[in-house]
């Protein structure tokens, strides 16, 4: 414990990014930067324990920056995987909620307002719900916003009933 202490007082700065970086990464769509951030990280981290693999303290200094890279890797990942699926379940309960329209009523709704205030829960930020709207054709439209990427998507397929990914 009191090597983990000397290792964390030593590399303060290294902790301190790493943490802001995983507080910036894990809001939505910001996950993304992390690539950016990881990858370099990791190889300066490897090579640096390359050099100094025969000496034991030195040694112990690398792999905990690796450690506080992983950690921080980690930290970004869990956070978005929660997003994601958050973010599924309430688009899941409003595909069930039009399904349901479907067959009370006979067709989709028309807009998000025929849904009743169920359907769609109140957010002050309307980028980070589901998206619902019939085209002039009639056929509907649901995507909700990814929460890893900017301007990504997830839309709805009526037809197959799955979702699916949509790129920028």
């Amino acid at each position: 414990m009191n090597n983990f202490l000397k290792l964390a007082s030593r590399n303060r700065s290294l902790i301190i990014f790493f943490a802001l970086i995983a507080a910036v990464c894990s809001q939505r769509f910001t996950g993304f930067m992390m690539i950016l951030v990881t990858p370099p990280a990791l190889l300066v981290g490897l090579v640096q324990l390359g050099r100094a693999w025969r000496i034991a303290e030195k040694r112990m200094h690398c792999l905990f920056s690796i450690g506080v890279v992983v950690v921080a890797s980690a930290v970004v990942g869990a956070a978005h995987g929660y997003q994601y699926l958050s973010a599924r379940e309430e688009a899941d309960h409003v595909v069930r909620q039009i399904l349901d329209f479907r067959e009370k009523q006979g067709r989709f709704p028309n807009d998000e307002s025929e849904l009743g205030g169920a359907a769609l829960r109140d957010r002050s930020n309307s980028m980070l719900r589901p998206h619902y709207s019939l085209q002039p054709d009639g056929k509907p439209v649901l995507f909700y916003l990814a929460t890893f990427v900017p301007y990504d998507l997830w839309q709805y397929d009526f037809s197959s009933q799955t979702w699916t990914y949509v790129p920028d």
